[in-house]
């Protein structure tokens, strides 16, 4: 195990050892589901030829109380991609709030304990990591609450950084800073800088979100140098998206629609050079869901394109279900159906690859 993942594990349990406990909360999940804790899903057609099947296992540990938030993340997953051997993974971090404006953390990942609400995509149901104020490292973060010393409806958070890929060494610095702008819960405007002097190539994010109600929410935005792949198929130099989220107001429906669309076909590549691809990469997502008692039940598509490329795609549509047994206890499945040009059979014919996700979780505060 390396040094830096021991150091944060040490890290974790000093800061929360021997403080008063406030709240205590394990959560375990068992199963497969390549959204949230595999590679795979729990089992795999194959395009009809032969079944694969995957499982892993992840429990986590959360405190909180006034002066410390701390979480540590443990995920085994018995087969990596190939299935050849297991695969274990360490993630944590620990926040300090000595006084009330300012919050020290340090972790190997902060998952999206500071993500950015203007850059919420509800059909993933997740942020890009250009869309949260600190990814990993160590950071400082401050929050201002206007309504704290006068009547004015704003709130400020502000946050500094230096990434873990860095290793700490100057040239390979990741220094990344970010601000958010909160005016009455309307509107909500956010910025994100990474890479700042650093040998990596530098990017940029912007972000505006409007809250008409707690029924209608729209973000847009735009980013520079986008490399997230899990929101564009491949990296683009400039790019643009729209998030629209509608909740009826008589019935427990959601519906919500997400596009991000590169603007040229060329990216920055890891050595600050400007390279062709002859392809715009864009996505579209759409998720619908319905909450019926102890039921949710949703149905989710994306589609990853390139303009300019018709061989390059992905289709994938997946309805699920959930099941809340108790506050404790609930089970989630449903069906993935993916659609890819190179999914054909020996006849040239397109076939899709069904995959089943599954994953149990229990939950219990202390």
């Amino acid at each position: 195990m390396h040094t830096k993942k021991l150091f944060y594990i040490a890290l974790f349990f000093l800061t929360t050892s021997g403080f008063a406990q406030d709240k205590i909360k394990i959560t375990n999940t068992f199963g497969a589901d390549k959204d949230s804790i595999s590679s795979r899903d729990f089992l795999d057609v194959n395009h009809f030829s032969y079944f694969e099947y995957d499982v892993a296992d992840r429990i986590q540990f959360d405190y909180s109380s006034d002066l410390f938030t701390a979480r540590l993340r443990t995920t085994i997953n018995p087969y990596d991609i190939e299935g050849y051997y297991s695969n274990i993974t360490f993630k944590g971090y620990a926040l300090f709030t000595p006084v009330k404006y300012f919050n020290l953390a340090i972790g190997n990942s902060f998952f999206n304990k500071f993500a950015l609400d203007s850059f919420y995509f509800a059909s993933f149901d997740d942020y890009p990591g250009h869309g949260k104020l600190l990814n990993d490292g160590i950071g400082i973060l401050s929050k201002i609450d206007f309504n704290d010393f006068s009547s004015f409806p704003l709130k400020i958070k502000i946050a500094l950084g230096v990434d873990t890929d860095s290793n700490y060494k100057w040239k390979q610095f990741g220094f990344n800073t970010g601000l958010n702008f909160n005016y009455s819960d309307f509107v909500n405007l956010s910025f994100t800088f990474k890479n700042i002097w650093s040998d990596k190539p530098f990017k940029f994010a912007g972000g505006l979100g409007l809250n008409f109600s707690q029924d209608i929410h729209i973000n847009l935005g735009y980013v520079y140098n986008n490399t997230d792949k899990d929101f564009l198929l491949y990296s683009t130099k400039d790019s643009v998206f729209v998030n629209v989220y509608y909740a009826f107001k008589d019935i427990p429906l959601t519906l919500a629609f997400d596009v991000v669309s590169g603007l040229n076909d060329y990216f920055i590549s890891d050595y600050k050079l400007t390279e062709s691809q002859a392809f715009i990469p864009f996505t579209l997502g759409a998720d619908v869901k319905y909450k019926y008692e102890s039921w949710t039940f949703n149905c989710s598509a994306k589609l990853f394109k390139a303009l300019k490329n018709d061989a390059l795609g992905i289709l994938e549509v997946k309805p699920g279900v959930k099941y809340k047994f108790n506050k404790n206890n609930s089970i989630e499945t449903g069906l993935r159906i993916t659609l890819k040009k190179d999914y054909k059979n020996a006849d040239g014919i397109m076939i899709p690859n069904l995959s089943i996700p599954f994953t149990w979780k229990f939950n219990y505060e202390l």
